[in-house]
């Protein structure tokens, strides 16, 4: 748990030099012991990227829905496409003022995000990620 943790922390902190001195009055089975528990740390550190890395692409993709005024990954190609005219005309800085740049570029990145994301799916053959393609536009 937590508590070895902080114990590897410092370990894992220490001068090359200290642990040489230290693994020489260490027993074999010692070291093995303190590998397995670094292996063990450096495992469950990459677990939590993954997790993190997942959680991150999930909240993204949420994200990038929402930010279109759409319901999320169900909605067909002809649904994103026609929401990002719309919001494109109606945010674009020509029509609502220069300091809308960052919101007419964020419907911009959104939609990018989108259509990648249902792309990456079709390839995959993920129906969550957005398969509902009714190809034509509006």
């Amino acid at each position: 748990g937590n508590l070895l943790d902080t114990g590897l922390l410092g370990e894992l902190g220490k001068q090359e030099t200290d642990y040489e001195a230290e693994s020489q009055q260490m027993s074999l089975e010692a070291l093995r012991a303190q590998n397995r528990a670094i292996e063990d740390y450096v495992m469950r550190l990459v677990r939590q990227r993954d997790e993190l890395r997942f959680v991150t692409k999930l909240a993204e993709e949420r994200d990038s829905y929402y930010i279109l005024g759409l319901e999320g990954p169900q909605v067909s190609d002809a649904q994103v496409k026609r929401a990002y005219r719309n919001l494109s005309r109606k945010e674009h800085p020509d029509k609502a003022g220069i300091g809308n740049t960052r919101r007419f570029q964020s419907i911009q990145q959104a939609y990018t995000n989108v259509m990648k994301q249902r792309k990456e799916g079709r390839a995959c053959g993920c129906a969550a990620a957005g398969g509902g393609g009714e190809g034509g536009g509006a």
